[in-house]
């Protein structure tokens, strides 16, 4: 398994768009091999808060405590924090070809569904941006909105 920080290093959450449609696009991604995975942009509170949550959901692969069949699905699940695929897409699922987050568990990943992007820039969140996301998990403390987001996606599991 890789460690944490090396996930880090080689992991991709990037703002993107598509000509797309995202039942089209999600179909397209689907086929390639490695994980990807689209996010409500407006949701993600950070780089951090899906690269957690892909590390959970290898977590629950590797302990084979995983609910879905595909690391990708797994990795919406804990961004979304719930156990529940119907309620993963709604928290955390892109809703528009416009504007979505995207990740990908390494730059060839990344590489291979490039070309289904129309564009695609940093995740770079407002502090604003960050606030406002963490608030739809509950979270309001800024101070130490990091540490209790990485804990809530930690305990999603236990909260059945």
């Amino acid at each position: 398994m890789r460690e944490r920080k090396d996930v880090e290093k080689v992991a991709i959450v990037r703002l993107a768009s598509s000509q797309l449609g995202i039942d089209e696009l999600l179909k397209a991604i689907g086929k390639i091999d490695g994980t990807v995975q689209l996010f409500d942009s407006k949701n993600t509170v950070s780089k951090r808060h899906i690269i957690a949550a892909y590390e959970n959901a290898r977590s629950a692969f590797e302990n084979k405590t995983n609910i879905s069949k595909s690391m990708a699905m797994e990795t919406l699940l804990f961004a979304a924090m719930t156990r529940q695929v119907g309620e993963a897409i709604k928290i955390m699922g892109a809703k528009s070809n416009k504007e979505f987050a995207i990740f990908a568990d390494s730059q060839s990943t990344y590489e291979k569904m490039k070309a289904l992007l129309s564009s695609s820039s940093d995740f770079v969140p407002s502090e604003a941006h960050t606030f406002s996301a963490a608030k739809i998990f509950g979270i309001t403390d800024k101070k130490k909105l990091d540490s209790l987001l990485l804990q809530k996606i930690a305990m999603s599991r236990l909260d059945a």
